[in-house]
């Protein structure tokens, strides 16, 4: 796996070059915000999103096709995809972040780390015990960076089961806090148990990220920043 980090606030040249690569249905999503900064970080993430796919599977980003299935998860089309390339991507603020692999499922999340007046009501809401517990537990002062440790987690892994925020929060476990290894999480949900690996990855400053796989996680991590 391959993952990409790129900064979206562009200058208005390059968000030009950007919007000249979507398709007509991302010129149209764009035009559905209301804020002007989200409009422009929606086209740079979705313009370098196509670059980068336009690389892996050897085309112009203007000819990459994305399908989405039936929950929204987004796939390359098949009939130019015959690496059986997969990628998911997250954003954050002015970041964003791709992850690019041959597993059959992945995930990947990043999260701004900004104070949160209710940060435990929402561990206590939407964690599971054993999560709550180990929150607890943590010293106050380490508390924050565990709740985003905790979060980018329970996203990467509901990202590469394909359902997303359709699942509740605790329907995966991810208190087993082996930082820097891959550990293995179950997804309990309506149908059969899922099982994935899952791991903390390098963020820029001030962020949290993870990723998460169904099979073997080897992670080469690349950086894209503002030239």
């Amino acid at each position: 796996m391959e993952v990409w980090y790129a900064t979206l606030d562009r200058s208005l040249e390059e968000i030009e070059s950007y919007e000249r690569l979507l398709s007509q249905e991302e010129l149209a999503r764009a035009k559905r915000f209301k804020n002007s900064i989200d409009r422009q970080r929606y086209q740079v993430r979705q313009g370098i999103l196509r670059e980068l796919l336009g690389g892996y599977l050897g085309c112009e980003p203007t000819q990459v096709e994305i399908h989405r299935d039936a929950n929204g998860k987004p796939f390359p089309a098949p009939r130019m995809n015959f690496d059986h390339l997969q990628f998911s991507d997250s954003h954050s603020e002015n970041v964003a972040a791709f992850a690019f692999g041959r597993q059959e499922r992945l995930g990947i999340d990043i999260e701004k780390i900004r104070e949160l007046s209710e940060m435990l009501e929402i561990v206590e809401a939407q964690f599971t015990q054993k999560e709550n517990q180990e929150m607890l537990n943590c010293p106050e002062d380490r508390r924050l960076g565990l709740f985003y440790r905790f979060w980018t987690r329970k996203e990467a892994v509901l990202k590469a089961q394909g359902e997303g925020l359709l699942l509740p929060l605790n329907c995966v476990d991810v208190s087993v806090d082996r930082e820097g290894h891959p550990f293995k999480v179950r997804v309990l949900g309506e149908g059969a148990v899922e099982e994935f690996l899952v791991e903390d990855i390098q963020a820029p400053l001030g962020f949290a990220a993870a990723v998460a796989v169904d099979g073997a996680l080897d992670v080469e991590i690349s950086i894209i920043w503002d030239k």
